[in-house]
C-alpha cells in the first residue's frame, strides 16, 4: 500500500476510495499508539536511520496481494539492524514497535509479543535513556 505522497488531510474514509491509504491512516484505523508516536516520532526517525525508513515501506506494503515490496523492505532492515553498532536506544525501540506492527497486521501475535518483550528488555537495562537527537522532542514521565 503506498502513501500519497501528500499530507494525509482525508482520513483512513478518503484513502479508501482513493489509492489504498497511508500508513498513518492504516494504523490510526487499529488504533496502535498515538498519532504524535506515528506522525512525529516514527517519521522523524525514518528520515535519519535507514532500518526505520524500511520497516515503515514494509508496514505500508502488507495489505497487497503482492508480499514481494513487504519482504524486501522487511528483510533489508533486518539486515541493516543486524548489522548497526552504536544505534541510539530510541531507534532500536521504535523498530520493535515496528516489528511488532507487522507481526500482528500478519496475524503473527506471539512474534509481536516477543517484540514488544524484546524492547521491555531494552528498556529495563537502561540506567538512564539515551535519546540521541531527539532528547529535546520527548518528555519522560517517572511516577
Amino acid at each position: 500500500m503506498a502513501s500519497t505522497g501528500k499530507e494525509c488531510s482525508g482520513g483512513p474514509a478518503r484513502h479508501r476510495r482513493s489509492n489504498g491509504g497511508c500508513i498513518t491512516c492504516r494504523i490510526r484505523r487499529v488504533n496502535y499508539g498515538t498519532e504524535g508516536f506515528w506522525g512525529m516520532v516514527v517519521l522523524q526517525a525514518s528520515h535519519v536511520d535507514e532500518s526505520i525508513k524500511h520497516l515503515v515501506i514494509a508496514a505500508a506494503n502488507l495489505s497487497s496481494s503482492n508480499n514481494v515490496p513487504f519482504l524486501a523492505h522487511y528483510s533489508r532492515a533486518l539486515q541493516i539492524l543486524s548489522r548497526s553498532r552504536n544505534v541510539d536506544v530510541i531507534i532500536i525501540l521504535i523498530a520493535c514497535v515496528l516489528l511488532s506492527v507487522c507481526d500482528e497486521l500478519q496475524n503473527r501475535g506471539d512474534s509481536a509479543r516477543r517484540h514488544i518483550l524484546a524492547g521491555e528488555r531494552i528498556l529495563a537495562e537502561q540506567d538512564g535513556l539515551a535519546l540521541g537527537p531527539w532528547r529535546d522532542s520527548f518528555r519522560i514521565y517517572q511516577t
